[in-house]
């Protein structure tokens, strides 16, 4: 692990997130604003049979995923890492892959979300299944969740 990067817990439920300070919740969301990031694709990916597969005790990567990840962090999306199995696990699985550093956070996906839509009525949404995201380029996801709904 990079040494200038410390992850600190920023909430109760264990969210990771790289910062050289200790921020609370409101304040990384406040610097994701300030410094320009809410603008860009934000991408949240899974951990589970998206980056990596299990077999057994053996753990597969999912190179094709990986590789769009990566291309992504590069075109500058704002990429979170979650897991049903928690932050940390979703944290020691990024550095495992060796992708630790292109993610900004890790989280648990939510039990409960509370919003005043349904994610499914978000015009700004979209899915993209694993087996489907190396045919997808980065300005193809850009333009994808652009369009008018």
């Amino acid at each position: 692990m990079r040494s200038d990067v410390t992850y600190t817990h920023v909430l109760a439920r264990g969210v990771h997130t790289r910062v050289g300070q200790k921020r609370s919740w409101v304040e990384m969301c406040r610097a994701s604003y300030d410094d320009g990031m809410s603008s860009e694709l934000v991408v949240y990916v899974d951990i589970d049979d998206t980056l990596v597969r299990s077999a057994g005790t053996k753990r597969i990567p999912m190179l094709a995923v990986l590789d769009r990840v990566r291309e992504l962090a590069a075109s500058g999306a704002e990429l979170y890492a979650w897991s049903s199995g928690g932050s940390d696990y979703a944290l020691h699985s990024a550095r495992e892959l060796g992708v630790e550093a292109l993610f900004r956070a890790f989280l648990p996906k939510p039990h409960v979300m509370i919003d005043d839509q349904p994610a499914s009525d978000w015009k700004r949404l979209i899915y993209v299944h694993p087996n489907e995201v190396a045919g997808r380029t980065a300005a193809d996801l850009r333009a994808s969740y652009q369009r008018p709904g």
